[in-house]
């Protein structure tokens, strides 16, 4: 686990722009929701990213399928990337802190 984390610390996420990452074993459904804007979607593999350019932020969501109603979900500030490490039902996911 600790070579994972490691290597989430080295990609760079410009200012402008929200990230989420998969750093769990299965592939997953995640959404960026820009505020003010657009949702951006993707079916992720272990290790993957989705990015959006959000300036003001927005929130990031991971489910076990695009037909999914409850997932995880959490606030993200411009220029972060969220990397999830574990998911489970009912917000209960772990996130790399």
């Amino acid at each position: 686990m600790f070579i994972p984390l490691l290597f989430a610390l080295a990609v760079p996420v410009p200012e402008n722009t929200i990230c989420i990452r998969n750093l769990g074993a299965e592939s997953l459904y995640f959404t960026l929701d820009v505020r003010g804007g657009a949702r951006s979607s993707a079916t992720l593999a272990q290790g993957t990213y989705l990015c959006a350019e959000a300036p003001d932020g927005g929130f990031v969501s991971v489910f076990t399928d695009d037909q999914a109603i409850e997932g995880c979900s959490r606030l993200s500030p411009p220029g972060s990337m969220a990397d999830l490490l574990q998911y489970a039902d009912f917000d209960r996911c772990t996130w790399v802190k």
